[in-house]
């Protein structure tokens, strides 16, 4: 696109950056050496630059993004387990969609660490409907010391395969860290670094982890973004890390409630990326 006195006016280039010219110069090499008349108007042609120029910013933004960041990082993939997808006890929306996108992160980012969170609750566990006499299912009940608390179905009960992780899910045993959480019988810790009191009844080892891998940037996604996807970008935030919540590879139980987690993550200084490839290199 270039700016004359008459307007914005259309000039045209080879991919190898040979300068073709205007519409009419265009239409005639491809009438001359291809034999084809091309049906192109000149606002058709404009808008096909636009959007052009449109892709080409945003992909060198993210080449020169790529470029510039020499922090370590690390993914940490969230709860991607059996129970929290298709045919799970306690299945989110579409769950398994996010498998290939945490694939395809694993095969086309250099990352420093990579941790999966796995929720791994004793079958006595306060959070779940069966063991609080009355409780019906996702109702909320106040109990003594932690307060209000979800009652979930039964979930990722250790030594059950809904607490295993989803067998689609790239794994490398050999390098992959496991963060286990919600052992504690007597409190939820929606975070893979702990409960919602700053790790009071159970902290677990991620925080650590992170820094002794010398990480400063981490990209979190996984199951379920308004709830252990949210609150352990939040505690990320919270304890120093530059935090990314990436929300194409990651998806959450509810439309309100993923709204009203995105918007606390955005206040808290989390980054919540659309597409992880904006701002990963790949």
């Amino acid at each position: 696109l270039q700016q004359s006195r008459s307007g914005l006016n259309c000039v045209v280039w080879t991919d190898t950056g040979r300068l073709i010219g205007n519409q009419d110069d265009l239409e005639q090499l491809a009438l001359r050496e291809y034999g084809i008349k091309l049906d192109l108007n000149a606002e058709q042609l404009r808008q096909t630059a636009r959007q052009n120029f449109r892709t080409a910013l945003t992909q060198q933004k993210s080449k020169m993004a790529s470029a510039e960041r020499t922090a370590k990082r690390a993914l940490i993939i969230v709860d991607v387990q059996n129970d929290f997808c298709e045919g799970g006890s306690l299945a989110v929306p579409c769950g398994s969609e996010v498998i290939a996108e945490i694939n395809a992160m694993r095969k086309e980012v250099k990352w420093d660490l990579i941790v999966l969170t796995q929720d791994f609750h004793p079958p006595e566990h306060v959070s779940f409907a069966s063991n609080n006499e009355g409780a019906n299912v996702f109702e909320t009940r106040t109990l003594d010391v932690i307060g209000e608390q979800v009652m979930w179905p039964d979930h990722c009960v250790q030594g059950t395969p809904g607490a295993e992780f989803h067998p689609y899910l790239d794994r490398d045993p050999g390098t992959d860290v496991v963060v286990q959480k919600g052992k504690n019988k007597g409190v939820d810790s929606y975070s893979g670094f702990g409960d919602a009191f700053e790790g009071k009844f159970e902290k677990t080892e991620l925080e650590q982890l992170l820094r002794d891998a010398g990480i400063e940037e981490t990209f979190v996604c996984g199951l379920a973004l308004d709830y252990c996807v949210g609150f352990t970008c939040l505690d990320s935030a919270r304890v120093g890390f530059k935090t990314f919540c990436l929300l194409d590879a990651s998806r959450g139980i509810g439309e309100e409630s993923i709204a009203e987690r995105v918007t606390q993550m955005e206040k808290a200084g989390v980054t919540c990326v659309p597409k992880w490839r904006d701002v990963l290199p790949h």
